[in-house]
């Protein structure tokens, strides 16, 4: 009886946890701790002169440059991001504008 409660409840216990990571794209969280002011929760804010990320026509690499260079008021985020968490980030944008 035992061991057939602890399968259960370590099967729920998976499987929530595996949808949660499923419903949330890897560089969300990312996005909103670090551009959502700026571009907003949408990408469509444009807060001090931010680009409008859903008519953004940046491909993966220049989108990468500009995240690790900064430009105009958009600071670096060189030695904040790795290049993995980056290429999540722009994961998540190309879902704003609806491009993956």
């Amino acid at each position: 009886m035992f061991i057939t409660i602890l399968l259960i409840v370590i099967t729920i216990s998976v499987s929530s946890f595996s949808y949660q990571d499923e419903a949330v794209p890897p560089g969300k969280k990312l996005y909103e701790k670090n551009c959502k002011f700026c571009h907003g929760k949408d990408g469509t804010r444009g807060r001090f002169g931010a680009k409008n990320l859903k008519e953004s026509i940046l491909d993966d690499s220049a989108i990468f440059l500009q995240i690790q260079n900064g430009k105009e008021k958009m600071p670096s985020f060189r030695k904040k991001f790795t290049t993995d968490q980056v290429n999540d980030i722009i994961g998540y944008i190309k879902t704003l504008r609806g491009k993956k």
